[in-house]
């Protein structure tokens, strides 16, 4: 996948972004420069907000922002098919034709995940963190596999090929089946299968998990020749 973002000097460079959960949305917008303004984070719980589209008007109202006059990404924990966007294990349903009749523009939608993957681009050493001291010591590979874990699990993989594009390529990893070699296995997470009649990765991760996540890993993913990059826009 590809993208393609406006030129600031087209507009006065202000957009607004949106991060939706199972059970709520981040709203912020960005200053003329494109860094975001924090001040104008909001958080709205969709228990209490109708659709999706209230929020997006709570927002707009609240930071006096001119919906037509701002770009708008959307990063979305679910799968981006087709014109309406299921939240997944969330009550929304987001109608892209419907957000476009409000913007009078189409919206840039993204999987939450590759939303990530996509950001890792303005990262510099400093903000990461090795877990392998061999690996500290080498370049980063320019193929990454990214494993976020948050409300559940996700994955993604950033490739950067010759001429300095860049690619990310999303998937399901959270939604693939765990499997239970082990005794300690079977007797931790059997009954959850059982109950469910399937086990993903994400399911046993969010079962043992005592506490809320929020990490993302970067997987170096060794270099080949002849890889051949599609544009998915």
């Amino acid at each position: 996948m590809t993208v393609k973002f406006n030129n600031p000097a087209d507009s006065d460079g202000r957009a607004f972004i949106a991060s939706v959960s199972g059970d709520a949305v981040t709203f912020a917008a960005t200053l003329a420069n494109g860094s975001v303004d924090a001040a104008s984070r909001r958080v709205y719980s969709s228990k209490d907000t109708p659709t999706f589209t209230d929020a997006v008007l709570r927002f707009a109202k609240e930071v006096s922002l001119g919906l037509e006059e701002a770009q708008f990404v959307i990063a979305v924990a679910g799968a981006i098919r087709g014109d309406s966007v299921r939240v997944t294990n969330g009550r929304w349903f987001i109608s892209l034709s419907g957000i476009e009749t409000m913007l009078r523009k189409r919206p840039l939608v993204l999987n939450d995940v590759s939303a990530v993957a996509w950001s890792t681009l303005s990262l510099s050493p400093r903000d990461v963190r090795s877990l392998d001291a061999v690996a500290a010591k080498n370049e980063m590979s320019s193929r990454c596999a990214i494993i976020w874990i948050g409300e559940g699990l996700g994955a993604a993989c950033l490739a950067v090929d010759d001429e300095n594009r860049a690619f990310v390529l999303d998937g399901e990893g959270g939604h693939m089946t765990c499997p239970l070699d082990t005794d300690d296995q079977k007797e931790l997470l059997g009954p959850l299968r059982l109950r469910h009649g399937h086990l993903s990765y994400e399911r046993a991760l969010i079962h043992c998990s005592r506490q809320p996540w929020d990490v993302c890993l970067f997987i170096s993913l060794p270099a080949q020749r002849h890889l051949s990059y599609r544009s998915m826009a």
